[in-house]
C-alpha cells in the first residue's frame, strides 16, 4: 500500500489567476537507492479541462480504485545524499496557470545489507511536530512444498521476532500508514542471499504543550527487540 504525506502543502487562495496544486511525497525522508513517489492532485486540473461540458452534463471526478483522489505521479529513486528542493512546479492548461507548493526533503544513507534490524528515526516537520519513521527487518526462510502437479514456494518470517510499533493510546501519536513485504539482500562476505520480512511505518507526533520539550521514550513503542539500544527522542 502506498502512503502519501503532504509536506508544506497548504492550499493557498488563487492569486493572479493561478490555480494552486498540492505536491506530495510518499515518504518524508527517503533513503539512498529507495524508490518513492511524487504526486500532484489532478482533481482541480480535471475540473478545468472538462469545464466546457458543465452546461450539458453532470460531471464527477474520476477516482482510481487505489487512491482517494485522482493524481498525477512519478516514481523516482534517490541517487545522491543530501537536501533536495522540488518546486514550485508550474503548468499551463487551457489558458490557466497551475502552481504547486515547494517541497523540501533530505535523502539519507541506505540500510546495511543485513536481514535483521530495527531503525527508528526522527524527521522534523515544524517546531512542534515530527515524523517517526520505523523500519524493521525480520529474517525469513523460503519453504518449498510439493503437490501432485506443482511445486510451491512460500516465504515465512521468523516467529521469534515480533513486529515493533508505536502505541496509539495518546492523542499526541497519529498513525499515518505502513507497508510490509518480503525482500532479500546479498551478504557481501559470503555472497549468499538473505531473505527478510520488511516493515515500514510512519507516525506523526505533535507536542500537546508547545512551551515544553517532549521526550519520546521506549514506553511509546511495543515489542522493541532485545538487541536494539533505544535512545530517547526529544522534540524541543
Amino acid at each position: 500500500m502506498k502512503i502519501f504525506f503532504i509536506l508544506c502543502a497548504l492550499m493557498f487562495p488563487a492569486v493572479c489567476f493561478s490555480q494552486n496544486l498540492i505536491l506530495e511525497i510518499s515518504t518524508p525522508q527517503p533513503r539512498l537507492g529507495e524508490e518513492f513517489s511524487l504526486t500532484i492532485s489532478a482533481d482541480s486540473i480535471a475540473k478545468n479541462v472538462f469545464n466546457f461540458l458543465s452546461g450539458k452534463f453532470s460531471i464527477s471526478n474520476y477516482v482510481s480504485s487505489s487512491n482517494t483522489e485522482s493524481i498525477l505521479g512519478t516514481n523516482i529513486q534517490a541517487t545522491k545524499l543530501g537536501h533536495n528542493d522540488i518546486g514550485p512546479v508550474t503548468m499551463n492548461i487551457n489558458g490557466k496557470k497551475y502552481t504547486t507548493n515547494k517541497l523540501g526533503f533530505d535523502v539519507v544513507d541506505s540500510l546495511p545489507a543485513v536481514n535483521r534490524g530495527l531503525w527508528i528515526r526522527k524527521v522534523p516537520i515544524n517546531d512542534t511536530s515530527v515524523y517517526i519513521i520505523l523500519e524493521q527487518r525480520i529474517p525469513a526462510l523460503t519453504y518449498i512444498t510439493h503437490s501432485q502437479n506443482s511445486i510451491n514456494m512460500s516465504t515465512k518470517a521468523n516467529e521469534d521476532d515480533k513486529e515493533t510499533g508505536m502505541t496509539q493510546d495518546s492523542t499526541e501519536v497519529h498513525f499515518h500508514g505502513s507497508r510490509q513485504d518480503y525482500r532479500s539482500v546479498i551478504n557481501a562476505k559470503t555472497g549468499a542471499k538473505m531473505d527478510f520480512k520488511n516493515f515500514f511505518a510512519i507516525y506523526r507526533i505533535t507536542k500537546a504543550d508547545k512551551s515544553k520539550p517532549m521526550v519520546i521514550t521506549k514506553d511509546f513503542f511495543t515489542s522493541i527487540p532485545d538487541y536494539y539500544v533505544f535512545q530517547d527522542i526529544t522534540i524541543k
